[in-house]
This record gives C-alpha cells, sequence and structure tokens, in this order.
C-alpha cells in the first residue's frame, strides 16, 4: 500500500523546521507567531496567490507549538546519544554548574565517546533545586544516569570545572564519584585553569 502525503503531513514537518531553525538562532519562540507565520503568508499570496497562502497558513507556528516541537527534538537528540553510548559502552563525562541569572543554578553535562570517531555532545542541564554540594551534583547526575539505563561503571573519565563543591576532599563531587566507580580518570578543565591563571596575572 502506497502512503500518501497529506497536507497535514507536509505541514507537521514543515512546523519541526521552522522550530527548528527558531532553536538554532535562538529567537524567541514566539517568533513563529509574530514574524515568521504573517511574512510567510503575506510572500506566498504575493508571489502565488491566496489559495497557496491559505494552504501554507495551516503550518502550526504558535507559541506552544514550538515549544513542544523544540521540546520533542530535544528529547529525541537525547535519545539518540544515550543509545550511541550504550552501543559503544564507554563516555567520558564532563560537569560544570554555576549560578545563572535569578539565582538558578544549572548543572550542564557534557559527554565523550568514540563512535568511529571522537564525538562531544551535550548529554544534560539541569537545574540543582536548594543547594550545590558535591551531594547535591552527584545526585542529579546519578538520577539521570539511572534514568537512562546507563552507570557509573560506564564512565572512564571525569572532568570538572574546579568548585569547592566539585573537588573537596571528603565531601566534594570528584570524592563520591570516585567511590561509584574508582576506577574512573579524573581531570580539571584547562579552560578554568587558564582564566584562573589570568586573573592572577592581572593581579601583578
Amino acid at each position: 500500500m502506497v502512503k500518501r502525503v497529506t497536507i497535514a503531513d507536509t505541514a507537521l514537518e514543515a512546523s519541526f523546521r521552522v522550530a527548528e531553525l527558531i532553536a538554532k538562532k535562538m529567537k524567541p519562540r514566539t517568533s513563529g507567531e509574530e514574524i515568521n507565520d504573517p511574512a510567510c503568508n503575506m510572500t506566498v499570496e504575493t508571489m502565488l496567490g491566496k489559495v497557496a497562502r491559505d494552504q501554507v497558513s495551516k503550518v502550526p507556528l504558535s507559541n506552544n507549538t514550538i515549544s513542544q516541537r523544540i521540546f520533542e527534538m530535544s528529547v529525541d537528540i537525547n535519545e539518540e546519544v544515550v543509545e550511541r553510548i550504550k552501543s559503544n559502552a564507554k563516555f567520558a563525562l564532563q560537569v560544570d554548574e554555576s549560578i545563572a541569572i535569578a539565582g538558578k543554578c544549572p548543572l550542564l553535562g557534557f559527554c565523550g565517546f568514540i563512535d568511529k570517531e571522537v564525538v562531544e555532545q551535550l548529554m544534560f542541564c539541569r537545574k540543582l533545586q536548594t543547594t550545590t554540594t558535591g551531594e547535591d551534583i552527584l545526585a542529579s547526575v546519578t538520577s539521570y544516569l539511572t534514568d537512562h539505563g546507563l552507570s557509573w561503571n560506564d564512565c572512564c573519565g571525569i572532568c570538572i570545572d574546579g568548585a569547592p563543591s566539585m573537588i573537596q576532599t571528603y565531601k566534594g563531587f570528584i570524592t563520591r564519584t570516585l567511590k561509584e566507580n574508582p576506577s574512573m580518570t579524573t581531570a580539571h578543565c584547562f579552560l578554568h585553569r587558564e582564566v584562573r591563571v589570568e586573573k592572577s596575572l592581572l593581579k601583578v
């Protein structure tokens, strides 16, 4: 049986393509309905007529729709990354936490693994709910790994930013992760080391 491509199918695909473009350009999610939709309708009507415009206007570009499309794409990308990690058994992890605007504290996790070549990919971005201790960071990362069927035993190395919560001797994140997997290698991000050296030199 031959599957026919309908207007609904093409409108859905177009909606995802516009959402991807908005996300890549880091534009407000209202851009679809406030700018893209009116501009596209005007262009199509001018060049191809009202019938073509009516077809194009069926592409859903509301704020809520664009938000949902971006969320669905991010979930899909995350699932693909996890599956590629599982197929290659081992991965390395870089973790960075910082205080952002309005006192929120995002925890970023980047992964590296070998899939014919070295692949580096954003793994997660999670908000630490209350405090930013080594225990909180470990709990957040462990929760992510468990939810996606991964284990600390699969992590062969970890790189951190050098914050006190990361490197404290007894309660730091690194100390706690080594209890989960003592065979992991650990490293301090060279970019953070360079920044510290620069600050020290500026004081001289």
